[in-house]
């Protein structure tokens, strides 16, 4: 029987509607279907388990030590922990130890009278780098006058110590003669937040005399303030603290006395000149970082420089991590601070302990994002 046009596209159009309607029964029948074994191997920011990070959520590092022994605290859970921002608890929605990635800056003083503490450093570099695990990166800076990135961001250890033995061929570049300490932990800090994830931690390793003179330094407000908006810890080495001031000090007096026997409105000009630059030393500027940012900073002679830099290591991968939730309208610009506290029934094993931690963080943080989608894992 031949079948009019008009018949035949009314039975074609049925027929789609037919396939259609059976195509759409059997996705919606897949979709039912409860979730298999296969589902904990999809991306984790797709995983129903894993939170995917935000900026809402703020992240703080911290390391407990012990009062009596001084030595670091690892077995503590989550429930005795209490988090305070501004005095308010907030509850912890993320806790982890070891977990999350770490990229630290190895920020570097090449000053004169460091030259011989970064061979050390260099000859023990790649056995203290073994305590990071395999995806911690690493970076290597070098600063006096000015700051210099030698090696970017890497998981190659051995790239580092590579970097750390040709460290004289860029000491001309940063100038070796004044240290500015201000300027260099900024350009780290600057560093660390644009090229790291959002869900690593941060951290600079700053290895110095201490001996800061400051000159177009950024205000340590505004450096403090590159630290927190990164949660950036930073740990100092300082090697032989203040003493090169003394011997410097002393050949200044020695050669004021002569000068002034000599020549005595020159002998005045320069002693007045001493004072001056010695009223205008801050305390130490290293200290003060590591203060805010919940690191330490550890005073040694050069022998011992290299087995303190792999303790310093060894602290930073065992550092407990927390996360919450940012309180809802904060107004922006006004700094918060935050408080860990260790409850008395889990320090006391521990003769009481001692929390580092940052001290605070701006609730308008432009928190650099990730390429790839990032997640932390949720507490149990």
């Amino acid at each position: 029987m031949r079948i009019g046009k008009p018949k035949a596209l009314l039975l074609f159009c049925l027929l789609c509607c037919a396939l259609f309607n059976e195509q759409t029964a059997v996705a919606q029948s897949v979709n039912d279907k409860p979730p298999t074994s296969g589902d904990a191997r999809r991306p984790e920011s797709l995983r129903p388990d894993v939170l995917r990070l935000n900026t809402s959520l703020v992240l703080v590092d911290a390391a407990v030590v012990s009062k009596r022994t001084r030595a670091i605290v690892g077995d503590l859970r989550q429930e005795d922990f209490t988090l305070y921002d501004n005095g308010q608890a907030q509850p912890i929605t993320h806790f982890s130890r070891e977990e999350l990635p770490l990229s630290v800056v190895l920020l570097l003083d090449v000053s004169n009278s460091v030259h011989s503490v970064i061979e050390k450093i260099r000859d023990t570099a790649q056995d203290a780098l073994t305590r990071l695990k395999p995806d911690d990166r690493v970076a290597v800076m070098l600063f006096a006058t000015r700051a210099k990135l030698t090696a970017g961001l890497t998981t190659d250890r051995a790239l580092i110590a590579d970097k750390l033995a040709d460290f004289w061929d860029s000491v001309q570049e940063v100038g070796a003669d004044d240290t500015i300490i201000g300027a260099g932990v900024y350009d780290a800090a600057r560093y660390l937040r644009q090229h790291t994830a959002a869900s690593e931690r941060r951290a600079i390793i700053l290895i110095t005399d201490d001996e800061d003179f400051g000159y177009n330094s950024p205000p340590q407000g505004v450096v403090l303030r590159e630290l927190s908006e990164g949660g950036t810890t930073l740990c100092a080495l300082v090697v032989n603290p203040r003493g090169g001031s003394r011997t410097k000090a002393a050949l200044g007096v020695g050669a004021t006395a002569v000068l002034t026997a000599v020549n005595p409105i020159s002998g005045a000009f320069m002693l007045g000149s001493q004072l001056l630059r010695r009223s205008k030393r801050r305390p130490s500027t290293a200290r003060f970082f590591s203060d805010h940012t919940g690191g330490v900073l550890l005073t040694t002679k050069q022998e011992d420089v290299a087995r303190l830099f792999t303790e310093v290591v060894a602290l930073l991968r065992t550092r407990y991590t927390f996360g919450y939730v940012m309180p809802d309208g904060l107004p922006d610009q006004q700094f918060r601070a935050i408080k860990v506290a260790v409850s008395e029934r889990a320090g006391q094993p521990h003769g009481g302990v001692a929390v580092l931690a940052r001290r605070g963080y701006y609730p308008d943080t432009d928190q650099v994002a990730p390429e790839t989608p990032t997640a932390l894992p949720k507490t149990p």
